[in-house]
């Protein structure tokens, strides 16, 4: 088993993930991570009821939603499970 390079990038989200929980969410065309407390301060954009994606999903619970936030960096819509 060898040793691997790791990027700036994988040491700042283990430090998130170690910091602000277990799931940071990234953005994929700029990189940012946002750990809670800052996807909680991002500007809402919405949120999708399990009715508006019911032939994509199964097994969802009726209270589980889609959280919607846009990246502070690139304005990319950035998207979540969240369970009520």
């Amino acid at each position: 088993m060898g040793l691997r390079a790791t990027s700036s990038a994988e040491t700042m989200a283990s430090s998130k993930t170690r910091r602000d929980g277990p799931h940071p969410k990234v953005c994929g065309r700029c990189g940012i991570i946002y750990g809670e407390r800052e996807w909680n301060a991002l500007d809402e954009f919405g949120t999708m009821q399990r009715a508006d994606v019911e032939p994509l999903v199964v097994g969802w619970r009726e209270s589980t939603f889609i959280d919607l936030r846009r990246c502070r960096g690139c304005g990319v819509v950035l998207a979540r499970l969240v369970a009520r």
